[in-house]
């Protein structure tokens, strides 16, 4: 119990270890979404066991009887508590002195999708509690090598045999999001069935990686300023099933660090210094800073900004999919 990293929880869930407190933070959101599904699985928890709360507008009395009592229908409590960061400092104290025992009849998570410094951990009073008798982790990118060690020992762990070179190749299409790397594990261990040894065949042959190359090669076509190749790509991407706000996601992601690549270039930042920052691997990410060179920071930004109207657009309604096509041209302008 205390703090742990995803390697460890994820070790925790296929042995069936499941806490009845947990603490969730980090921007890997989507991994977040899936853990907690993974983790209600584990403990078979029925729709009527589950309740939601925000952090923004939780009722502290409500919260404190849903964890005092049973659902109506079901044997157990699942309580989710999301945007746990924005919960007042007053009702977190509250909310800490009812963690200290926890019933074994409710499972309670709080969901934090920021970054927390460790000079904040101490001030947090929700999470200095659930340090002592439950799990704080944190959801972050893995460096290249730790990559490479989790994907190895996830296919092994599932009797599948996999080289270096293999990883790599894997690692250069999924890129370095755990949301992304476990699903495409999960496709890719579908894909070759009952096959012990995964081959570069099977990599470059998985629909699945196919669909992710290409959602990297939408952005590259953005980046090239190639606005006939973006658009035939990001159409043939929705046509084929890929959610939009998945590839505006990936976008978003490639544009922040094609701005950062931009930043450190002009700072006389080494290409091994800036691939260690990207998290990017050496052949995707040596590409990346060359591009980087040929903008101005501010039309990298200008390109963000796109991403982030199209986001809210489609978020309130007001953008359709014949609409879809303009923001793209306007993302592919010098």
């Amino acid at each position: 119990m205390g703090f742990i990293n995803f390697a460890e929880l994820n070790t925790h869930l296929k042995n069936k270890k499941i806490n009845h407190l947990y603490y969730f933070f980090g921007e890997e959101i989507f991994l977040i979404e899936s853990t907690v599904k993974e983790i209600e699985k584990v403990i078979s928890i029925k729709p009527e066991e589950k309740e939601i709360f925000y952090g923004s507008s939780i009722d502290i009395d409500i919260f404190i009887s849903s964890l005092s009592s049973l659902s109506l229908f079901g044997e157990r409590k699942f309580i989710l508590v999301k945007e746990s960061n924005k919960i007042k400092t007053a009702i977190k104290k509250t909310i800490s002195q009812y963690l200290s025992t926890p019933k074994e009849t409710c499972y309670l998570i709080f969901i934090n999708p920021e970054k927390i410094r460790k000079d904040e951990f101490q001030k947090d009073e929700i999470i200095k509690e659930i340090a002592r008798s439950g799990d704080v982790v944190e959801f972050k990118q893995l460096s290249e090598t730790e990559c490479i060690k989790f994907v190895r020992e996830e296919f092994s762990s599932r009797g599948k045999n996999i080289s270096l070179n293999e990883i790599e190749t894997f690692l250069e299409l999924t890129g370095n999001n755990l949301f992304d790397i476990k699903n495409e594990m999960e496709k890719l261990i579908l894909f070759v069935g009952a096959k012990k040894e995964i081959t570069l065949e099977d990599i470059y042959n998985c629909s699945g990686l196919t669909k992710q190359e290409t959602i990297y090669k939408l952005s590259d076509a953005i980046i090239s300023c190639d606005t006939k190749t973006a658009i035939l790509i990001f159409n043939n991407l929705l046509n084929s099933g890929i959610e939009i706000s998945h590839i505006l996601m990936s976008i978003n992601r490639t544009l922040q660090q094609l701005l950062t690549a931009n930043i450190l270039s002009n700072m006389n930042f080494s290409k091994e210094e800036i691939l260690k920052k990207l998290k990017m691997s050496m052949y995707f990410g040596n590409q990346l800073i060359e591009k980087s060179k040929k903008f101005k920071r501010e039309e990298i930004l200008k390109k963000i900004d796109i991403v982030y109207r199209m986001e809210l657009g489609i978020k309130s309604g007001k953008l359709e999919r014949h609409d879809f096509n303009l923001f793209i041209s306007d993302l592919c302008r010098d």
